[in-house]
């Protein structure tokens, strides 16, 4: 049997967990005002968080997938929001919003999510 979980954030909440995550794990912020957080992917999937200081210069801070991945999942933890255990996550971003996959099993999720959104 194979199964697969997605669980969707907005750039706000998925915002708000890596910021959280790296107060957490004492990573030092770009200092300024949040200006907003989203995906990447091209040879790997990474997160950029991107930050506007005083002067108008924005300032990006790059998360590796295991670093968004670890954050989502906190942030879904400390909202008891049930997660799977023995689950691979995978993080894709679908139409401006950040998708936190689990492939429970052997399947693709980046490959059954986009083509969820493709037939939907």
């Amino acid at each position: 049997m194979k199964e697969l979980r997605t669980i969707i954030f907005d750039e706000t909440e998925a915002a708000a967990a890596v910021v959280t995550f790296c107060r957490k794990n004492k990573r030092s912020l770009p200092s300024g005002t949040l200006k907003g957080f989203g995906i990447r992917e091209g040879e790997g999937v990474t997160g950029v968080l991107s930050v506007t200081d005083d002067y108008g210069a924005v300032h990006e801070m790059v998360l590796t997938q295991e670093e968004v991945a670890a954050a989502l999942v906190a942030h879904c933890m400390t909202r008891s929001i049930p997660l799977p255990k023995d689950a691979s996550k995978v993080i894709t971003a679908v139409d401006n919003q950040i998708v936190l996959a689990f492939e429970i099993g052997h399947i693709d999720a980046k490959k059954m999510v986009r083509a969820s959104r493709m037939r939907g």
